[in-house]
C-alpha cells in the first residue's frame, strides 16, 4: 500500500498532477477516472516510485500539511518502467478507499472488494 505521504498543492495545480505519467492513481481519485460513484477533483491520491518523490514535490511544489489535498503512496523502485499503468489494479484502488476516513470512500472500497473473485 506504500508509505503515504500528506501534501498540499495549489489547486490550479491538482489537475497537471493527476495527469503526472510518473503517478499511478488510487483511492478516491482512481475511483473517480473509472466512474465509481466518488467525485476526486478537489484532491489527488497516487502511488509513486520513490526515486521519483523528490522529483514530483519539486515539480507541483508540494508541502506537508496537515490540511492534505495530495496524498502520495511511496513504494519501493521494484520495476524499471514505473508507473506500469495510470490506474492502479482494483484490488489496491479498494483497500486505499478503506483506509480514507470518508464514510463513502469506505463504502464504494467494500463493494468494490464484494465484486472481486472468482
Amino acid at each position: 500500500m506504500g508509505r503515504s505521504r500528506p501534501l498540499r498543492a495549489h489547486p490550479s495545480m491538482l489537475a497537471r498532477l493527476r495527469e503526472d505519467p510518473a503517478l499511478m492513481l488510487t483511492g478516491a481519485t482512481a475511483a473517480s477516472e473509472l466512474h465509481l460513484g466518488l467525485i476526486g477533483g478537489d484532491h489527488v491520491e497516487a502511488y509513486v516510485d520513490e526515486s521519483k518523490i523528490d522529483d514530483v514535490i519539486r515539480l507541483y511544489h508540494l508541502r506537508p500539511s496537515r490540511e492534505a489535498n495530495v496524498k502520495l503512496r511511496v513504494v519501493p523502485s521494484f520495476m524499471d518502467s514505473w508507473p506500469p499503468a495510470k490506474v492502479a489494479p482494483i484490488s489496491a484502488i479498494a483497500l486505499d478507499l478503506l483506509d480514507d476516513p470518508d464514510p463513502r470512500s469506505q463504502q464504494v472500497g467494500e463493494e468494490m472488494l464484494r465484486n472481486i473473485g472468482p
